[in-house]
């Protein structure tokens, strides 16, 4: 699903709730009918010079009521050999 589409579903009141994965919420999810829909083209990168970050799509899903969550992944990288 592209970050229109799912601005467009979250304005129609067809998401049920958003899980955004990662320290800086580099991926979101989105619920909608039961299913977990990866929010994918157009998702905003964390970066310095861009004016558009993740925070703003959380502020977006906060202010529609809709209830969201965060879920960390810990990878630990390999020592070499």
């Amino acid at each position: 699903m592209s970050l229109k589409e799912f601005y467009k579903a979250l304005a129609d009141g067809k998401v049920e709730r958003v899980e955004f994965v990662g320290a800086l919420y580099e991926k979101a999810y989105a619920f909608i009918d039961g299913r977990k829909v990866f929010i994918g083209e157009g998702y905003p990168r964390e970066s310095f010079t861009s004016p558009i970050s993740p925070t703003q799509v959380m502020a977006k899903v906060r202010d529609s009521g809709v209830p969201w969550s965060t879920a960390f992944t810990y990878e630990r990288k390999k020592k070499s050999e």
